[in-house]
């Protein structure tokens, strides 16, 4: 989706497209920007989709882009069976062990330079200590 200075105004006409009566009723674009909303609060998170192809980001910073579609999003009320794959797939991704534990510990053992700095010494330590003791056992 390329973002410029237009896309507010289009997004918005298109929104209200949908909710016109006598249409199919369907709130597509509303349900894609509540989804964009979901997935963005901050600039890093424009970055991140920058970088994976879903936005282009011709509007200017990507502060812009976050606070356009939180914004965009404000009040409006999505389709709840629209991209439900989607939605649960990135819940299922967030929800897994793994990554929850590796996150735990990327938050607990490299928070800072000074704690990552000291869990390299005690791996070395650990390593060395090892290899010192191979070396014994083995003459």
């Amino acid at each position: 989706m390329v973002v410029d200075d237009s896309t507010k105004s289009k997004v918005l006409n298109l929104m209200a497209l949908e909710m016109c009566p006598g249409g199919v009723r369907r709130y597509d674009i509303t349900s894609y920007i509540c989804l964009l909303d979901n997935l963005i609060d901050h600039a890093l998170d424009v970055s991140e989709l920058r970088a994976r192809g879903v936005l282009v980001n011709c509007l200017g910073s990507d502060q812009q882009v976050a606070d356009l579609f939180n914004e965009l999003a404000t009040n409006r009320t999505p389709d709840p069976g629209a991209y439900v794959s989607i939605i649960t797939a990135i819940h299922a991704h967030l929800d897994s062990a793994y990554k929850a534990h590796l996150a735990s510990a990327y938050n607990t053992h490299f928070s800072t330079p000074w704690s990552m700095i000291a869990t390299l010494a005690a791996a070395l330590g650990l390593f060395f200590s090892a290899v010192q003791a191979w070396y014994s056992a083995k003459q």
